[in-house]
């Protein structure tokens, strides 16, 4: 079983979030939601001819501390076509992190730190090349040749070649011990490609087994760190180039060469790493109450006007300690663009609305592309035998499904903005069925009784509470994140609803961190989140929630994930349906490089997730929302959100530009 890790980053991965708002869920869908942009006049400062730099580049250029421009770009530039028009040089993007100073990172690579090898075109329908010029697929999935860009620099002016991906894939990825388990995404077959370089400009990936969704999977999060290891800077840090980097180390108190290696590594942190990205930090994330980043003088893309973008000379981050703040300075106006801070804000839209004339600001239109927006995750894998056998008899979970009040759900908590949806792909994907996506939604105690006393707990206590097969009271807690007003809002509502039919359920409040420890640890009953996945062709890349697949599996599967991500090293074997649905990924998903032969194999893996039904959906968004200043431009009415489409990425951040006169 090959080893997969495509989903959210690790932390090491990710090296390589005046006026008062209300809280609860009270308030109702009002004319407030609509997004479309209002005519209120707002302060602008004068654009002036751009010319083929910005004005502060072109200071340094003339004083004699900068190549000319033609110099630091490259001969195979990638010309960027604005959303909009053509900007203007000058100004700062305003927004915010949120918590810890480095509990955060996970914003970045959405919107100044996505620069892979490839990416999504904004329209999230394709793949396009971005740090390599082109590729190509041959041997029938089996090899994949990357061509990269003439004369590509990185930020401090060195070349950008093949021997930065050999460095990132072979030294980094595929070492044992800064890696122990290779990328998901290069696994194909059970084994890993091998990297080779075949010039200066070009290297190809070899697979035994072909992997048919390479290409997409590098234009996710997941592969950004290949172009962001700088051998020429990073392999002073590497044990197989600098044969006394252990007392290196120790010098600078690091424990080992390993943890020394990530701390250089650390683009968010060490200030002094090259970059490719559009903008380059000045101070590192965990320092100051703010993250500068300031404009890279050797980007390399430029506007169809050959101007080297970005346009905007800054991106300031503002260190704010809760979300609630976060709020406040949306509403007041102090943040240019924010795409995915108040997605799940659905309670405040209608205050944030009263406040867009005052605050300069209108929304923009994000479509969700969550197969859920929340749903309840029971623990099949549980360490107590008795709620293993409860939470994994099929009848017992329809029963708990049944009982859910859905429609109230989506008016009370979610603003009337959602439908009934169980964990499944959405009606904009190839993989959509209607009958998987509403099985068991119908609000119904009396079904609900009816498959609860099916399931052999008809048997209740003097209080009316269901008895388990060891004659106690079924009880179980749901893990809920505390900062998560939507998810404690919904589950608070579920705990009603599954009295009524004799379960009781309680609700443990706690910190993010602390509900992943105790997954990692199978020490849960139960999980409230999201599912992610849902939309277009992400039902393929995001398999997490339709078998016991990657890291977000653990939510449900602990134990059958861990067995399939260590190739059977650790955890437990899964029963066979789910041992077939692995099978049918490994060997006919993945290596699939016809469409139609991918999309009917990911067709029976659903179908048995579908009878499975491990995973209880309550609804899914219709519709969500970010903010942006009116004199903020060159941002699309509306995109996905996805973290393996990192909104708003995608739609080229380097050519948004601002017209605000502060």
């Amino acid at each position: 079983m090959a080893p997969q890790t495509n989903g959210r980053p690790r932390r090491r991965d990710v090296l390589t979030a005046g006026m008062g708002l209300a809280g609860g869920y009270a308030l109702t869908a009002c004319s407030f939601l609509d997004t479309k942009p209002t005519d209120a006049a707002t302060p602008r400062r004068t654009a002036t001819a751009k010319g083929a730099e910005a004005p502060m580049l072109k200071e340094r250029v003339d004083a004699g501390a900068l190549p000319p421009v033609g110099e630091r770009l490259p001969q195979d530039r990638m010309v960027v076509k604005p959303n909009e028009r053509a900007g203007s040089y000058g100004g700062t993007w305003h927004s915010v992190l949120e918590g810890s100073p480095t509990g955060d990172f996970g914003e970045l690579p959405t919107t100044v730190g996505y620069e892979g090898l490839t990416r999504w075109n904004p329209e999230f329908t394709e793949v396009i090349p971005n740090v390599a010029l082109r590729f190509e697929v041959g041997d029938d999935g089996k090899t994949i040749t990357l061509t990269l860009r003439r004369g590509m620099k990185w930020s401090d002016g060195q070349p950008f070649t093949a021997d930065d991906i050999l460095f990132a894939y072979n030294d980094v990825s595929l070492n044992t011990e800064l890696s122990p388990v290779p990328p998901g995404f290069a696994v194909s077959g059970g084994r890993p490609a091998s990297l080779e370089k075949v010039d200066d400009h070009t290297v190809r990936f070899r697979f035994t087994v072909a992997n048919g969704l390479f290409l997409q999977y590098l234009a996710t999060p997941s592969a950004l760190n290949l172009a962001e290891r700088p051998s020429h800077y990073l392999r002073q840090f590497h044990k197989a180039y600098n044969k006394d980097v252990e007392q290196a180390a120790k010098r600078e108190r690091f424990s080992s060469w390993i943890d020394y290696f990530f701390a250089k590594a650390d683009q968010w942190q060490n200030t002094e790493l090259p970059t490719v990205h559009a903008w380059v930090p000045k101070n590192p994330a965990s320092t100051g109450q703010r993250m500068t980043f300031e404009r890279n003088a050797y980007y390399w893309k430029v506007d169809p006007d050959g101007s080297q973008l970005p346009y905007l000379d800054q991106v300031a981050f503002e260190h704010v300690n809760n979300h609630q703040l976060s709020l406040l300075k949306a509403g007041n106006g102090e943040m240019d663009f924010e795409a995915r801070r108040f997605y799940r804000d659905y309670a405040q839209k209608p205050v944030l609305a009263r406040n867009r004339e005052k605050g300069g600001f209108d929304f923009v239109d994000l479509r969700s592309m969550y197969a859920v927006s929340v749903g309840l995750y029971l623990n099949l894998n549980h360490k107590d035998p008795v709620k293993r056998e409860i939470f994994t008899n099929k009848n017992f979970r329809i029963g708990l499904s049944h009982a859910i009040n859905r429609p109230e759900i989506i008016k009370t908590v979610f603003q009337g903005q959602g439908v009934p949806h169980q964990v499944a792909p959405l009606p904009d994907s190839p993989y959509y069925d209607e009958q998987m996506a509403t099985q068991y939604t119908a609000y119904d105690v009396a079904e609900a009784d009816s498959y609860l006393d099916r399931a052999g707990y008809a048997e209740r206590d003097g209080a009316g509470m269901r008895l388990g097969p060891d004659g106690k009271k079924i009880a179980f807690a749901v893990d809920v994140p505390s900062d998560r007003e939507d998810y404690v809002g919904t589950v608070d509502l579920i705990r009603g609803y599954l009295r009524e039919v004799g379960i009781d359920m309680q609700i443990k409040s706690q910190s993010v961190s602390l509900i992943y420890e105790r997954i990692e640890a199978n020490a849960h009953d139960a999980v409230s989140r999201t599912a992610e996945g849902g939309g277009g062709i992400l039902p393929h890349l995001r398999t997490d929630f339709w078998f016991a697949s990657e890291s977000e599996a653990r939510n449900y599967a602990p134990l059958w994930s861990a067995w399939y991500t260590s190739g059977g090293k650790s955890g437990e074997r899964p029963p066979p349906q789910v041992v077939r649905q692995m099978d049918i990924y490994q060997q006919r998903v993945r290596p699939a490089v016809e469409e139609d032969a991918r999309v009917a194999a990911m067709r029976e893996i659903l179908a048995i997730t579908k009878d499975l039904f491990h995973c209880i959906g309550i609804c899914r968004a219709t519709n969500s929302f970010g903010i942006k200043r009116k004199d903020f431009h060159n941002v699309p009415q509306g995109f996905p959100i996805d973290w393996f489409y990192p909104c708003p990425a995608p739609t080229n951040p380097e050519q948004y530009y601002s017209t605000a006169d502060r």
